[in-house]
């Protein structure tokens, strides 16, 4: 990362913008592509709880409206630093749903940030993108599972080859409010989050169902569950079934999620660790998955690598133009 107040010099369109508008948060990350490698400049991450109010009202409350706007104001002070820089502004989950979400995209444009809000199928392909850029260039078989607030996608393929791309409204945020809104740990609650978890998994089973020799992670949840995993003695490295089980086991000896003090979560995640982690299990029991690897690249790199290859096609196609005249 360069310093806050020194820019490196650019040419035009050198830098890109990569906003990820989720349920839970928005983040921001710059960085620069070249000879297809991402290089991170900044990245910033703020927990605006966007999509709180969705589950239960199907609006975007006035309050997260607005700290959505402020955040919005912050990252577009950050990327000013950046005078040729191509920004692209993505809402997922809580914006696709919520029937005031039009009243978000109007504020955000006058500030200068046009939302588009993209569907879950993009969503899952561009996070594809963003994971497999970074793996090795083998020829295994990869399910990429990115579990975010409002929902989760499933991507298969082989290499930088997108097989099948699934997106479910399936998120930490949703079950959150709908089985420990009052932060309660409860067996009831915990059998319950899990049930629901499992039953809209089944409803899609065949969608969710396909070849795979490796997967793979993304996101906070994952990032969050691999990590308390790892920092409490569960797991070496991965994330496997015996270690999440583990972390249940320790969690269910609480009695509310304000009482999870555990290395590896922070203060502002607890209470979406109970439903983050009966999510994986269900997909972990559904699919048969032994391991998990987490994946520190997702959706924004996946953006910046998309905005990368449409400027360089639009660069092509006008080199074309310019040597036909």
């Amino acid at each position: 990362m360069y310093p806050k107040n020194i820019v490196p010099e650019s040419t035009p369109k050198d830098y890109y913008a990569a906003l990820d508008l989720g349920s839970n948060s928005f983040h921001l990350l710059i960085g620069q592509v070249s000879n297809n490698k991402i290089t991170i400049i900044e990245r910033y991450s703020t927990k605006v709880r966007l999509g709180a109010s969705v589950v239960n009202t199907g609006s975007i409350s006035d309050e997260a409206m607005q700290r959505g706007l402020d955040c919005l104001q912050e990252f577009s002070e950050h990327i000013r630093q950046y005078p040729h820089c191509q920004i692209k502004v993505c809402g997922t989950q809580a914006l696709r749903k919520a029937n005031n979400a039009h009243y978000f995209l109007v504020e955000a444009e006058k500030l200068g940030m046009p939302v588009e809000i993209i569907d879950g199928q993009t969503e899952a392909r561009w996070i594809y993108k963003g994971v497999s850029h970074a793996l090795p260039d083998n020829d295994e078989k990869r399910l990429v599972i990115d579990i975010g607030g409002g929902s989760t996608e499933f991507a298969f393929g082989r290499q930088n080859k997108l097989h099948k791309a699934v997106s479910l409204t399936l998120g930490c945020v949703t079950l959150r409010e709908k089985h420990f809104a009052n932060g309660a740990i409860t067996d009831k609650a915990w059998q319950s989050t899990k049930k629901a978890a499992k039953a809209l998994l089944q409803e899609h089973l065949e969608e969710i169902t396909g070849e795979f020799d490796t997967v793979y992670a993304s996101s906070g949840t994952a990032k969050l569950l691999k990590n308390v995993c790892v920092e409490n003695g569960f797991s070496k490295k991965h994330i496997d079934r015996n270690a999440l089980k583990s972390l249940q086991k320790t969690l269910m000896k609480l009695s509310h999620t304000d009482d999870i003090d555990l290395p590896g979560v922070k203060e502002n995640r607890r209470d979406l660790l109970l439903p983050g982690l009966a999510i994986l299990l269900a997909i972990m029991d559904i699919l048969a998955i032994k391991r998990i690897i987490f994946s520190k690249t997702a959706l924004r790199e996946g953006m910046l690598l998309h905005m990368h290859e449409k400027t360089h096609r639009h660069q092509q196609a006008s080199s074309a133009l310019a040597s036909d005249v």
